[in-house]
């Protein structure tokens, strides 16, 4: 009999339990910059953990995929390369039948040029051998788009492909990514499918879900209030989880019964485990992994207080719950792995170091024009930091990465180890980095480096105190336009000076700007002087600054010329 009724269930628990469970391990992905999580899933014992990752001062952005067990060692890992190209984007991963992965994304052949792309489907084995690959070529970029990659109740995928010609349902064998059967439907880019008895497949995109016959017609349509994340359909019923309720639907998509869980939000990663209904209820600072039996009665909770930042990605089996964290370093992002029991309460060892950067310097640095090429100029930095232990414990061993500049798709970073340093709690040393960056650029008024440098370490743990793990410093190394332009009749003195700067432009001038910087090239004073006939000169006071070097930068029309002056 067909009940159409909503439970809002109580938080007192049937036959359950509510308890933190205890951190299996952690693992930094942190040995470069503009890394982030692109997807994850857990099968069994095993996660397996999806990585977006640039070639530091190179073009590439490359996709690679870990098998993790619950205690923290990396089984095997893998570069996705279905095709040549620059940048490989994963879009979706989920487990296969035989406890590997299959995953889909886009290659693209140039990361500034969009020509050549492909859409591509992987299958990768338990071992970590590459199955198969089935590319779908999109010669001009022109936004075609895999989507929603499910296996179906015969062990086969179904996939959404949209190109010029419409949107397609294809069904592909498991073995070698053969198309066994194509549907052409009116919806496009659909995020998952089902199958259910009295249609051909059902498929959802956000909070709509569609039935379809075997020409492809939709017969259906059921709409939710809030969007859906998961359908999974079980001897024709099918469990449809959305942001907040759990909606069963019968052959005929009616609803059977429907519950939302009072107190607990934002569900998703629906799974049926022996005989439970398990999803995932989170916001950015808790996850409840909640159980409920088929009346759809809550019967446990376990609670995993985890923080998951923007673009973390999570998913759970029956004994771990794992997270990948896309976790902010100065500019960019690394990745903090987190592995939790859902068996025990008691926690692993996990890094509680706290080693940082407390300042830059700058040992050496040049800047020096083409002499063949107008306008261009090459740049190198010598600079050392300054290491301090924040914790509680002596630090041996780190990790200082730093980033640099920027590139056509990529910046440049760097990493290097450090070891036997023997720093004691609140101690410093500065470390040596060397030349960290050969750059060729075109020139602006100002030659300048934006250097950023962070901790780490080098067992695979982040140092999660990131108040004092990072510092920026940007680095004047010249202004062009010095010793430029000396046929122009422009004059300071007396320099050096005691104090008061004059000024001549000794020609007939009307809009000037007068900029005194600093040897780092900070702005300190601006004179702004319109000038329509008369003595083009003006006056600059150094006398309220301390003594040394100083630039005086004079613009006009068309010119900027910048002169060294000495004040003692």
């Amino acid at each position: 009999m067909k009940r159409g009724i909503k439970l809002s269930l109580l938080s007192i628990l049937m036959n359950s339990y509510c308890m933190g469970q205890g951190v299996n391990c952690e693992i930094g992905f942190n040995d470069d910059y503009s890394q982030y999580p692109s997807d994850m899933a857990c099968v069994d014992e095993f996660t397996y953990l999806a990585i977006n990752q640039s070639y530091a001062n190179s073009f590439f952005l490359q996709q690679s995929i870990y098998k993790i067990d619950t205690i923290g060692n990396i089984l095997w890992s893998a570069i996705v390369s279905p095709v040549g190209g620059e940048v490989t984007y994963l879009d979706q991963m989920i487990p296969s039948e035989d406890g590997g992965v299959y995953m889909i994304g886009t290659v693209y052949a140039a990361c500034d040029v969009l020509q050549g792309c492909n859409e591509y489907i992987q299958k990768y084995s338990p071992s970590g051998a590459m199955v198969w690959t089935k590319l779908f070529p999109d010669t001009m970029c022109a936004n075609f788009k895999l989507s929603g990659i499910t296996i179906n109740s015969s062990d086969q995928l179904y996939v959404n492909y949209v190109d010029s010609n419409g949107s397609h349902i294809y069904t592909i064998e498991n073995g070698g990514g053969t198309t066994v059967d194509t549907l052409l439907v009116a919806v496009q880019n659909l995020e998952g499918f089902a199958d259910v008895a009295n249609y051909q497949v059902v498929g959802y995109k956000q909070d709509n879900l569609f039935g379809f016959d075997n020409s492809g017609n939709t017969i259906t349509t059921h709409s939710f209030s809030t969007p859906i994340q998961d359908i999974i359909s079980v001897n024709d019923t099918l469990y449809v989880l959305t942001q907040d309720s759990l909606i069963l639907l019968d052959s005929n998509m009616q609803t059977l019964l429907g519950a939302d869980v009072t107190g607990y939000v934002l569900y998703s990663n629906l799974k049926l485990n022996n005989g439970g209904i398990q999803f995932i209820s989170g916001d950015t600072t808790v996850q409840h992994i909640l159980t409920l039996n088929d009346l759809l009665q809550l019967i446990d909770v376990k609670t995993i207080s985890v923080e998951l930042l923007t673009d973390s990605y999570k998913d759970f089996s029956l004994t771990h719950f794992s997270c990948g964290i896309k976790f902010p370093i100065t500019e960019y992002t690394v990745i903090r792995y987190l592995d939790f029991s859902l068996k025990s309460a008691q926690n692993s060892f996990v890094n509680t170091g706290d080693i940082g950067i407390a300042e830059i310097q700058v040992n050496d640095n040049y800047a020096l024009l083409d002499p063949f090429l107008t306008g261009i100029y090459t740049t190198d930095i010598e600079i050392s930091v300054l290491l301090k232990n924040y914790g509680q414990d002596t630090v041996n061993n780190c990790v200082i990465n730093h980033r640099i500049s920027m590139g056509i798709c990529n910046d440049a970073y760097y990493m290097q180890s450090f070891s036997n340093l023997n720093l004691a709690p609140n101690d410093s040393v500065w470390v040596y980095l060397g030349w960290i960056d050969y750059t060729t650029n075109f020139y602006s008024d100002t030659i300048q480096r934006n250097v950023c440098v962070y901790t780490s370490y080098p067992n695979n743990l982040t140092d999660t105190n990131v108040s004092n793990d990072h510092y920026c410093k940007n680095i004047i190394i010249g202004l062009v336009g010095l010793d430029e332009m000396e046929q122009n009749p422009i004059s300071i003195f007396p320099n050096p000076t005691t104090g008061l700067l004059q000024i001549d432009f000794g020609q007939n001038v009307q809009n000037v700007r007068i900029r005194l910087l600093s040897i780092e090239g900070k702005l300190l004073k601006s004179i702004s002087q319109r000038y329509t006939s008369g003595n083009y000169t003006q006056q600059m006071d150094l006398s309220g600054y301390a003594k040394g070097i100083y630039y005086v930068q004079i613009v006009t029309e068309g010119n900027v010329i910048t002169r060294k002056v000495v004040y003692h």
